[in-house]
């Protein structure tokens, strides 16, 4: 039996017997164009920490906006409801807030 060396079993193996690998082509600056919104919001992501900073900024705007007037009358409806456990249904909850 014969034992090998640390460098003789950890070492690279010869440019000619790996593989050939292709490199992908560095990305240009209007390859972004030609794809789809997403990827034309990721490149202006990361161009710099402040449009990054901005853009997270502008999506919780947006989903505050969108989210708040269907979330707020179900949240007061499910707090109304563990406040008041003797009421039985949602009718009667909406009637004794909003009536």
């Amino acid at each position: 039996m014969t034992s090998k060396t640390m460098s003789e079993s950890s070492s690279v193996p010869s440019s000619s017997t790996t593989p050939l690998q292709l490199k992908a082509s560095p990305p240009h600056a209007n390859d972004y164009k030609k794809g789809s919104f997403a990827d034309k919001v990721r490149h202006r992501l990361s161009q710099s920490s402040l449009s990054l900073y901005i853009g997270s900024s502008m999506a919780g705007m947006v989903r505050t906006v969108l989210g708040f007037p269907i979330e707020h009358p179900i949240d007061s409806i499910k707090t109304q409801w563990q406040a008041k456990p003797y009421i039985k249904n949602e009718l009667e909850i909406v009637r004794h807030i909003y009536g």
